[in-house]
């Protein structure tokens, strides 16, 4: 039989029959283990609501005019989800910086605020959420007599003129024509517009007056708003 399986994470219980919204199942795994049990051209239709899943698929096998479906419910809109919410028993704020820290056990490669997804502090600034991370403005420019491994910035974003020390945060160089690496600032002097990093790329297609930078991974550029 076909049937059309409705998912609701909020009111829905994995011990339903989950063939209609008064009864429906709590998690997608659930519905498409039923998938498994009808035929093909049978759905899972997900209700509003935030889904925390890892699922798995296999043994499937629908065809054109009958595929198996897992779409929204009606027009809602269901978040397939991947986050974790941090929730640490403290948060402590910094009045001198307005920066603020908590302890966690958690690693993290990416950071959200109210489903905004947060910027590693950066130099020069720019943001994900305005999208001026995108723009080539945004990043330092290298002076004509930079080096390989040693980087003197033309002016025009001016890291001197920043007042950072930016040793031992990460510089994402653009510096092989079309290759980028990321290497650790080795030596870097606050109010200078130099720094070095360990050039152990092998060759690169070297052109210092095309060559451009920015720096992150470092609290000394922890400084707007969007951060972490």
């Amino acid at each position: 039989p076909v049937y059309n399986y409705v998912v609701d994470p909020v009111n829905g219980d994995d011990t339903n029959i989950g063939r209609w919204a008064g009864v429906a199942f709590k998690t997608i795994q659930r519905c498409v283990d039923e998938l498994k049990l009808s035929g093909p051209g049978s759905e899972c239709h997900l209700r509003s609501g935030r889904y925390h899943e890892v699922i798995n698929i296999n043994g499937l096998k629908g065809s054109t005019d009958k595929p198996y479906t897992i779409k929204n419910w009606k027009k809602e809109v269901p978040i397939w989800d991947g986050t974790v919410a941090i929730q640490p028993s403290k948060w402590d704020l910094d009045s001198n910086t307005g920066i603020c820290s908590a302890k966690i056990t958690e690693d993290i490669f990416a950071l959200f605020l109210d489903d905004d997804l947060l910027t590693p502090a950066r130099w020069p600034d720019a943001l994900w959420s305005n999208k001026t991370i995108f723009s080539n403005e945004n990043w330092g420019h290298c002076d004509e007599t930079s080096e390989y491994g040693y980087i003197i910035d033309n002016g025009e974003a001016d890291l001197a003129a920043s007042g950072i020390n930016a040793t031992g945060a990460m510089a994402i160089l653009n510096i092989g024509s079309f290759n980028t690496y990321a290497r650790p600032v080795v030596y870097h002097e606050a109010n200078t517009n130099n720094f070095t990093y360990n050039h152990d790329m092998g060759s690169v297609h070297w052109k210092p007056n095309k060559n451009q930078y920015y720096l992150e991974a470092s609290l000394a550029l922890l400084n707007v708003p969007g951060e972490w």
